[in-house]
Parts: C-alpha cells; sequence; structure tokens
C-alpha cells in the first residue's frame, strides 16, 4: 500500500471543516424537526406526519388534517412548518459541500456537476411540498384530488433526491478510500 507523501493543502481542509460543521449542523437541525414532529403526536396519535410519509392519498390528508385537530394545524403552521422553512436549506448545503468534494477527488467527467442537481432538485420539492401542505391546513374544506397529487409527487421526488444524495455520498467515499488505499492516484492530493 502506498501512501501519500504530499500534504493535504489549505484548501482542502478548509472544504474538510465545511463538510464538519455542515455535518454537525444537518445532525442538529433533523434532531429539532425530530423533535417537532414527535410534538405532532400529542394531536394526532401516533399517524406520521405527511412532511415524512413517502406517499398519501386525499383521504389519508383529510383524515391526518382532521385528527390533529384546530390546535394540531396550528402548531403545524407556526411552529414545524417555520422550523421546516431552514432544515431543506441546511440538509441541501451538507449534500452539495460534501458531494462536491468528492465528486472532485473521483469523477473525472465533465458533466461531473450535474450531481450537485440532485439535492437542489431535493430542496426545491421540499419547499414544494410545504407550500402544498400549508395549502392543505389553511383550506382543509376544499382539498382536491388533482392538489394531493401535486403535493404527493414533490414528497416522493423529495425523498428520492435526499436518500440518493445520501447514497451518492456513501459510494464516492467509498470509491475515494479505495483509491487512497491503492496509492492515491487522482484522489486529488497527489499527482
Amino acid at each position: 500500500m502506498k501512501i501519500c507523501n504530499k500534504n493535504i493543502s489549505r484548501k482542502s481542509i478548509f472544504h474538510i471543516v465545511l463538510i464538519i460543521i455542515s455535518l454537525v449542523l444537518f445532525v442538529i437541525s433533523m434532531r429539532i424537526m425530530r423533535y417537532y414532529a414527535n410534538n405532532l403526536l400529542v394531536y394526532a396519535g401516533d399517524e406520521k406526519i405527511l412532511d415524512l410519509r413517502f406517499g398519501y392519498s386525499i383521504e389519508d390528508v383529510k383524515d391526518y388534517l382532521n385528527a390533529l385537530g384546530e390546535n394540531g394545524r396550528n402548531y403545524y403552521l407556526n411552529k414545524f412548518h417555520f422550523i421546516d422553512t431552514f432544515y431543506p436549506v441546511i440538509y441541501c448545503a451538507f449534500y452539495l459541500i460534501t458531494l462536491g468534494y468528492f465528486i472532485k477527488r473521483v469523477i473525472s467527467k465533465k458533466w461531473k456537476y450535474l450531481i450537485l442537481l440532485l439535492p437542489v432538485i431535493g430542496i426545491i420539492c421540499d419547499y414544494g411540498e410545504n407550500i402544498f401542505i400549508n395549502l392543505f391546513i389553511k383550506n382543509i374544506n376544499n382539498i382536491s384530488d388533482a392538489t394531493v397529487l401535486m403535493a404527493n409527487v414533490f414528497t416522493k421526488i423529495k425523498f428520492i433526491s435526499a436518500y440518493g444524495s445520501l447514497l451518492l455520498i456513501i459510494i464516492l467515499l467509498t470509491i475515494f478510500i479505495i483509491k487512497k488505499i491503492r496509492g492515491c492516484p487522482d484522489c486529488g492530493y497527489c499527482g
């Protein structure tokens, strides 16, 4: 096994520090989101909130919002969704910073940065989902199949993008480690 003798550049150290900071913020924000999501259980029992379901029907939406009651819907609008305004930015930043770091060191194709669209699509869909859920809560008596379908599409794409980004990070990290163990060609540190 060859070991790279070249020092890690300041730029790489800075990027690694950014990854660590964004990871810590991501984990903290995830805990905060879970806290507020768990608080919703007080209103709706053990039903999973709409934001954490992979999909739902119009009946699921109506049943959930009715189970929440007026106090639960107010909590959802005024507390949970306020926190959910910042959460997508934090997880998207973590995915972008981390993917950018490993893409640069593992993939040599010119199109490699198109991969960064995956978390961007995720954040756009997360905000789309939030807008629809807010509309559902504010117009509980006027929920249509079409709006639930759109919200459902946003939710599914959000989950696919988020988990796809995480999977890509794991794959790229694994390739990066293998390249380092084999003598670090193209690892971004050595020539």
